[in-house]
């Protein structure tokens, strides 16, 4: 699935591959869509659960993990206990990166992660 995104807001648009997503984040203050991938962060509008219900319903896994932040459950590859952080990492390009869980409900989400994607790394 392709979606159409800008790059900032005063740039053109972009087509971008939801595959390539790690996590989208919702900057409500201003009223943004921020899609972060390893290649960049890319912008469009809408309300977070707009994009997690749509992408669910296209086959991808998208997890609300925090009231601003939404990973995509294939491309995690770790959780970070210590620091409350959902991992993301691609030894290909060298790249890490990295999103806030929710405080409160953190064991919660961290315990629904580990049953969808059994793969990732758990540090303490």
């Amino acid at each position: 699935m392709i979606i159409s995104v800008t790059i900032s807001p005063d740039r053109g648009e972009k087509l971008l591959e939801v595959d390539t997503i790690l996590f989208i984040e919702s900057q409500s203050s201003i009223q943004r869509i921020a899609m972060h991938t390893f290649d960049g962060v890319f912008y469009t509008v809408g309300p977070l659960g707009y994009w997690e219900m749509l992408f669910n319903n296209e086959g991808y896994r998208f997890y609300n993990v925090d009231r601003s932040y939404t990973i995509n459950v294939d491309k995690l590859t770790g959780i970070n206990f210590a620091f409350k952080l959902a991992e993301f990492a691609n030894v290909q390009i060298n790249k890490k990166m990295t999103c806030t869980m929710a405080g409160r409900r953190f064991n919660k989400v961290a315990e629904e992660l580990r049953v969808l994607n059994p793969g990732i790394v758990i540090s303490r």
